[in-house]
């Protein structure tokens, strides 16, 4: 991301119309490991990054705050939210091309 000339959208899904945790650290993670003089963030960019400087150091720990912690939980994936918190383990970033994820090129 750091080499791509054009606008990055990051767009979260949250949860059921609503904003969730998950997703913000994710932005803010990403914000955070971007940032330099020639970004310009809206409010949220700001506070998604405020909220990963404050969970980065344990991610899994502050995720047990969220609401949908006890409801992944039961689900028994336990070991997949531990894969997903990993950072910097790929250099593929996928893009949506129509209806297609694709490599970013």
């Amino acid at each position: 991301l750091k080499t791509q000339p054009n606008d990055v959208l990051l767009l979260c899904s949250g949860w059921k119309d609503k904003v969730n945790l998950e997703d913000t650290l994710f932005a803010g993670g990403v914000v955070h490991n971007l940032m330099n003089e020639d970004y310009q963030l809206d409010d949220s960019g700001i506070a998604a990054e405020d909220l990963y400087r404050i969970a980065k150091n344990d991610l899994n720990t502050y995720l047990k705050k969220t609401s949908h912690s006890e409801r992944l939980k039961k689900l028994g994936i336990e070991e997949d939210i531990a894969f997903c918190l990993q950072v910097d383990i790929t250099t593929s970033i996928p893009v949506l091309e129509g209806e297609r994820l694709v490599r970013m090129k």
